[in-house]
């Protein structure tokens, strides 16, 4: 898979052509809920903030969408919890979230770091999969040194 930076401002109704072109039209509605919830209800990335890749998956194209975080000005305070929602229907995966930020969350903190990342990716045999990257909180130590 080679990933490309999408230029301009994308409305993730401006994926369904492609989605229709690969056969995942009937992925437009997770796609829809998990980016909308994601960003608190913005359903429109910033010009440079989508890097989408297209790769041949065991049962025909795939789908990689990842929306670069840092690139957009207003990301809720609540990221965490509205990505929670997104995953309310699946439990198994609500809970590995959970336990992973939760590993990753120092004492006495709310969130383990900055989310870089949020990284929705259709397959077309299964269920969306959501990947979330992470600048751990001990990464910035260096910097306050300097």
């Amino acid at each position: 898979k080679v990933p490309f930076r999408v230029m301009g401002p994308v409305r993730v109704e401006d994926l369904r052509p492609l989605l229709a072109a690969l056969g995942l039209e009937n992925r437009m509605a997770q796609l829809t809920r998990l980016f909308g919830l994601a960003l608190g209800g913005m359903f429109e990335a910033p010009d440079g903030a989508i890097l989408i890749g297209i790769s041949d998956g065991p049962d025909g194209p795939e789908l990689d969408i990842e929306l670069l975080i840092a690139a957009i000005a207003e990301v809720p305070e609540s990221f965490v919890e509205l990505l929670r929602l997104g995953l309310a229907e699946r439990p198994r995966h609500l809970r590995a979230l959970d336990h992973w930020v939760g590993a990753f969350t120092p004492p006495g903190e709310r969130l383990p770091g900055d989310f870089s990342v949020l990284s929705i990716s259709l397959p077309r045999g299964s269920p969306a999969q959501v990947g979330l990257y992470l600048r751990p909180m001990g990464f910035e130590i260096a910097e306050q040194m300097t």
